[in-house]
């Protein structure tokens, strides 16, 4: 005689059911995460990035893949296989996106403090759905040589005496993948607003107009 018990089938649903709750929650907390990290760090021209979460992704999907092919064998195996392979792919994708951001970020050689220069560009950096940012305020990063794109509004920019170009104090950790941005400081003393060039037609007649010397 089989005795079936409802309490402890209930008990396995919940339990199966907040651990995947917990586990989508973690997922978006580290998704979330990443991209916090990626607005202030930039990766060296030498790392394969896109080429590492390709593999990556490929590489886990197979490994889907193969164990579905054990747990499927039959007529359809091949069907669940290829989804296996591509909603596996799929998600690495997607968690390991900006994975050598985390890499710099938690594993830095050494944590550099210098002077360098910035400017200010319009508009500024991408917020998504919702469009670019008023304004950016680059920063040159002396380890890669790129800049950090931070987004900023004219009315903080003007708060903070942050004018069109001059040097900042930065704070930076490293390692052979990139530079993270920890912590920066502007010199209001070293900021300067940009002389505009005349217009184009104002040049034009500027170098058409012919000079004679002066009688004496």
């Amino acid at each position: 005689m089989t005795v079936h018990s409802f309490k402890s089938e209930r008990r396995k649903e919940r339990l199966l059911g907040v651990s995947v709750i917990l586990l989508s929650v973690l997922w978006l907390a580290n998704i979330l995460f990443q991209w916090f990290l990626s607005d202030n760090t930039v990766i060296a021209d030498s790392v394969p990035e896109l080429l590492t979460y390709i593999t990556i992704s490929a590489l886990f999907g197979l490994v889907c893949a193969i164990f579905t092919a054990f747990r499927c064998p039959g007529r359809d195996a091949l069907k669940h296989i290829t989804k296996a392979f591509g909603y596996c792919s799929f998600m690495m994708f997607i968690s390991s996106w900006s994975g050598y951001d985390m890499y710099v970020y938690f594993y830095p050689d050494k944590v550099l403090s210098y002077d360098t220069k910035y400017k200010v560009v319009h508009p500024g950096p991408s917020k998504g759905k919702s469009g670019r940012c008023e304004a950016g305020l680059k920063i040159k990063d002396k380890h890669t040589g790129h800049w950090f794109n931070i987004c900023y509004s004219n009315n903080k920019l003007g708060k903070e005496r942050i004018r069109d170009y001059g040097e900042v104090w930065v704070k930076t950790r490293v390692n052979e993948a990139g530079s993270y941005l920890e912590s920066y400081k502007v010199y209001p003393e070293k900021s300067y607003f940009s002389i505009p060039s005349p217009p184009t037609a104002l040049q034009q007649v500027n170098k058409g107009i012919i000079s004679f010397p002066r009688p004496d």
